[in-house]
Parts: C-alpha cells; structure tokens; sequence
C-alpha cells in the first residue's frame, strides 16, 4: 500500500502538474493569440481559440495559415525571426553558465517567446478582439 502511495505521489507532477501547467500556458499565450488573429481575419474565434489552447503553437500557425497569405517577404521576416531567437536564447544560455537554468529556462523562453515572436513578429503580445463571428 505504500508503495503505491509514494509511486502516486512520485508520479502526480508528471502526470498531473506539467501538463496542466502547459495547458495554461497555451490558453493564456497561444488561445489568446488565435483568437486575435481569427478576429481580425473574420475567422470563427472559438475554433481559434480551442485550437490554440489545445494544440498550443501548432494552432497558431494552423490559424496563421489560414488568416495570412504567405509571400516570400513573410518567409524572410520568419527566417530572420528565427536568427534573432536563436541569438538571443545563446545570449542566455551563455550568460546564465548554469546547467539548470539552461534546462529550465531555454526551452521555456524558446515556447513562450521564441515561437510566438517568429510566428507573429510585433504583433507577438497583441490579444484584444476586433470582432467576433
């Protein structure tokens, strides 16, 4: 029987915190984002906003997509974004010369930040709502 208590509890933050601590993270970050991009692009803004509560980064480019016609200056925009998080995350990385901040905190920014700012570039943290349909 204790066994199985000390396994439970053992196992309650990777089962149970982490993933809603991404969930929350995608609801307020990307489902907020989508339902600002599907609002201007007269898109439905609840599926925007399941989408990127539920499928976090790849709703937003689902939804990006969708909204955005792509042109050869958005890709140059997007490869130069990328080169710019790149930069900065090594920036970090270097400058904190600590392992465990690199292994918490640079897949973090690079979630947080790093995607949304290459995907949306200075519309990164822009959420309010033109319309909705």
């Amino acid at each position: 029987m204790k066994l199985l208590v000390l396994l439970f509890i053992g196992l309650a933050p990777l089962l149970i915190l982490i993933p809603l601590f991404v969930l929350l993270l995608n609801l307020m970050i990307y489902g907020l984002q989508n339902r600002n991009i599907c609002s201007k692009a007269s898109l439905n803004v609840r599926n925007g906003f399941l989408l990127g509560v539920f499928l976090g980064p790849l709703g937003i480019l689902i939804s990006l997509t969708q909204a955005v016609k792509p042109t050869i200056k958005n890709l140059i925009f997007g490869i130069s974004r990328v080169l710019i998080i790149v930069a900065v995350n090594w920036v970090i990385v270097r400058a904190a010369d600590l392992d465990m901040v690199y292994n918490i905190l640079s897949p973090l920014f690079i979630y947080v930040i790093g995607i949304t700012f290459i995907l949306r570039g200075k519309n990164s943290f822009k959420f309010s709502v033109s319309n909705t349909k």
